[in-house]
């Protein structure tokens, strides 16, 4: 009996050695196969980059704007200079990247919208900030969110309204500056 155990429990291993192997063989062929040959090349990274348009999840990001916005305001108002820098910045590279994505929905060139519709406003913020001006942080943020504003209604979302905050979402994170 121990010769036959032994010899089941080898043929076992073996046959899960030859499926590892045969796996490893197929992935390697699949590989090979979807891989474009060089005369592919453009065609095939066209169909990414469209593909990536498509993929590019741009609620998802509106969304991170409107955190950015928020945590501006709370640092900002609260004379935190670098704090609102850094939420500026996010705001100005998540713009950034619409934009760069070329994003076209229902015919409305959603990335052009925000160039026209946020950078302005973002390097007046900017302004305000490097100058550590209260007044015109507040001037340049409520002309910031009318941009939000504009570029919604544009965009045919007007139903979607930004506002100054009027209660803090992050009660966890503190925005006045460091003593």
């Amino acid at each position: 009996m121990k010769i036959t155990n032994t010899v089941l429990v080898g043929l076992f291993a073996l046959s899960i050695i030859m499926n590892i192997g045969l796996f490893i063989k197929i992935n390697d062929i699949e590989k090979k196969v979807t891989q474009p040959v060089d005369g592919d090349k453009k065609e095939h990274s066209k169909a990414e980059k469209k593909d990536e348009k498509e993929d590019y999840d741009l609620i998802m990001a509106m969304s991170y704007n409107q955190r950015f916005i928020e945590k501006l305001y709370f640092a900002g108002s609260n004379k935190n200079w670098e704090l609102a820098d850094f939420y500026l910045e996010e705001l100005a590279e998540k713009a950034e990247d619409i934009a760069k994505h070329n994003i076209v929905e229902d015919e409305i060139n959603i990335s052009t919208l925000i160039k026209e519709a946020l950078y302005s406003k973002i390097e007046a913020v900017d302004n305000s900030i490097k100058k550590q001006d209260a007044k015109l942080f507040q001037q340049s943020y409520l002309a910031l969110i009318d941009g939000c504003n504009t570029c919604h209604v544009n965009a045919k979302h007007g139903f979607i309204q930004i506002q100054v905050p009027t209660a803090n979402s992050f009660p966890n994170q503190v925005f006045t500056p460091k003593k």
